[in-house]
This record gives structure tokens, C-alpha cells and sequence, in this order.
């Protein structure tokens, strides 16, 4: 059953390749669609647009760990997997409830980054972009 009334940001995750990245602490989606100027002289003074190209990308934050129990994909399986060897992968921003709807694609990792603070908890945040059209499913 769907998830009903206001959804918890701490129900979605970020997955790759079916496999949630550990220990996440925030994700974001950002969908845009880019327009053309298709202005003519019947259109007189004022511009006339259409849509010409759509793209997508990813972000999460999470938790730094090297708990080799933990199967979910950490900061240095990213790196090794997707960075080091410019891997595409499927990408999944969704919840784990059965019957929500979540969006999908084929995506390229291209930023991973570690914050190690004094006497803080080590985070890492990674960023993702569109290697292709983004599709909507559902669990």
C-alpha cells in the first residue's frame, strides 16, 4: 500500500543498482527541461518557447563508515566502482514502500566528497547526473 498523507524525507534513499547507499542523512532530486526561442514575426513582440532538452541529477549526504558488516554501498565503493573505473549504473531515488512511486535512470557519478571534522562525525556527499531519460516506476 502507498505511503498516504505527508511522506518522511528519512523514508527515501538513493540506490545503486538496487543497492541503498549507506547510511544517508539527506537526498535531493533535481529535474529540469531547458527551453528554445522559436520567436517568429507572427508572434510580434513577445517571445514564444518551446522545450528542447530535459536532465536530471542526484545528491546525498551520509554518514562516513568502513563497517565491512554493512553491505550497502559506502564512500570508497563508490569511488572504486564508479569513479575510479567511469562506470554507468542505475540509479533509484525512491522509498522502500511497497506501491510508492519512484523515479529512475541510468546515471554517471561525478563528485564524491569526504568532510572529516575535528571531534565530528565523518560525512561524505556524492553527486550523480543523467547519462539517459529518467523514468518513473513503482516499488
Amino acid at each position: 500500500m502507498p505511503s498516504v498523507g505527508k511522506v518522511n524525507g528519512t523514508q527515501f534513499g538513493v540506490f545503486i543498482n538496487n543497492t541503498l547507499i549507506a547510511f544517508s542523512t539527506s537526498c535531493s532530486i533535481n529535474i529540469s527541461q531547458e527551453t528554445m526561442n522559436v520567436t517568429t514575426a507572427n508572434t510580434g513582440n513577445w517571445n514564444s518557447r518551446t522545450v528542447s532538452r530535459r536532465d536530471w541529477e542526484v545528491s546525498c549526504s551520509a554518514l562516513m563508515s568502513f563497517d565491512s558488516s554493512v553491505t550497502n554501498r559506502k564512500f570508497f565503493d563508490l569511488y572504486e566502482n564508479y569513479i575510479a573505473t567511469q562506470t554507468l549504473f542505475t540509479l533509484k531515488f525512491k522509498t522502500s514502500v511497497s506501491g510508492d512511486k519512484f523515479f529512475t535512470g541510468e546515471a554517471i557519478l561525478t563528485e564524491l566528497s569526504l568532510d572529516a571534522p575535528n571531534e565530528e562525525t565523518a560525512t561524505f556527499s556524492a553527486s550523480f547526473v543523467a547519462a539517459g531519460p529518467l523514468a518513473v516506476n513503482t516499488n
